[in-house]
């Protein structure tokens, strides 16, 4: 009986908590992806670089040499929830990296019980909230104060699927992102040549212990994402852009 209670309590956090404000909308999506990007404490935004820059930031799409599948599971509150995670990206060309994410959180087994107190549980109910990202990038090489930097941009359409018994929601959401990468060794004075050309990439390839420095910027749900529910009474969560 513990754990029903339980998971009826976190059914209600995930799925029926946005009814109490709207400002709620897609909280499940909080939950950060990927174990490198959980060990970081969510710091991953510039230093995404596989096929979990569809959640983190679209932009850094562009950095994957080549294709890559990204699989994750998590129990969450001794098993009542479970959390999901597939990606998959890479080149499609030579200018344009594409990517596909999935994210799911979900409940099962929750008993369902009548209005009736000290009434035995009648059958049983799962809730579960879903998000798919379809997302694409490109990136350049440019010049600033003589200096080469690369510059990534990208965006992601995401399409969000919520369902609590026998109610479901969906909402379309938009984000976008800019990533700056550029190597210290072409900071540095020494490693730069008046040319800027073939002599820089050598002297700077001579210190690759300098590493790479990352400045990110993502605009998470452009205009705000709008999720709206199938119920009697029309209702629709919100989540911000931010």
């Amino acid at each position: 009986m513990k754990n029903m209670a339980i998971a009826a309590a976190i059914s209600l956090c995930l799925t029926a908590a946005p009814c109490r404000g709207e400002r709620y909308g897609g909280e499940f999506l909080n939950i950060a992806v990927g174990a490198r990007a959980q060990a970081m404490g969510g710091a991953y935004g510039p230093a995404a670089d596989d096929a979990s820059a569809a959640y983190w930031n679209p932009a850094a799409l562009s950095r994957l040499a080549g294709h890559e599948l990204l699989m994750g599971h998590t129990s969450l509150f001794a098993g009542l929830a479970n959390h999901d995670f597939l990606a998959a990206a890479g080149p499609a060309s030579s200018k344009l990296w594409l990517g596909l994410a999935w994210v799911r959180l979900g409940v099962d087994g929750i008993p369902r019980f009548s209005h009736t107190v000290g009434t035995p549980p009648q059958g049983e109910f799962s809730g579960n909230e879903n998000a798919v990202f379809a997302s694409a990038a490109s990136k350049r090489q440019l010049r600033l104060l003589g200096r080469p930097f690369c510059l990534h941009a990208g965006g992601s359409l995401k399409a969000i699927y919520n369902r609590l018994d026998d109610r479901q929601a969906t909402g379309l959401g938009l984000d976008a992102g800019l990533l700056a990468t550029i190597r210290l060794a072409d900071l540095a004075g020494e490693a730069a040549t008046p040319s800027g050309g073939l002599g820089d990439m050598i002297l700077a390839s001579r210190r690759p212990y300098l590493g790479t420095l990352s400045l990110s910027a993502v605009y998470s749900d452009v205009g705000g994402t709008a999720i709206s529910w199938d119920t009697p009474r029309q209702h629709r969560d919100v989540r911000p852009g931010a």
